[in-house]
């Protein structure tokens, strides 16, 4: 499948959303908002492993972008375990201290 007027790909490497094939990006990139999509992407459909490592790579990428922090700690949290919601407010907290004024992080955080 022809992911792009250069680039096919077998579809055994694509993730399907609806009829549109995303290429893992292991395969295609080391963008981190890309991987922050992915991970989000993930999440979305329940595959959180996926979402935890997409997540992770995006935020030591970007260690900087408070919103890569926010979604990590929201993969975090719904992993559910006791060890991943405690670390999930450690990020969630990273993330407040990257940006401040994020309604969502507070939020999270539940201030």
């Amino acid at each position: 499948m022809c992911l792009e007027s250069f680039a096919c790909v077998p579809s055994a490497w694509c993730v399907f959303l609806g009829d549109r094939c995303f290429v893992p990006l292991s395969h295609r990139s080391s963008y981190s908002d890309a991987y922050h999509l992915y991970g989000i992407a993930m999440l979305d459909l329940g595959r959180r492993d996926e979402a935890l490592a997409f997540t992770r790579r995006a935020v030591e990428m970007t260690p900087t972008d408070a919103n890569f922090h926010n979604s990590l700690g929201e993969v975090l949290r719904r992993n559910g375990t006791a060890d991943d919601v405690a670390e999930a407010a450690v990020v969630f907290r990273k993330s407040l201290q990257l940006d401040p004024t994020s309604a969502s992080v507070a939020n999270n955080l539940g201030a």
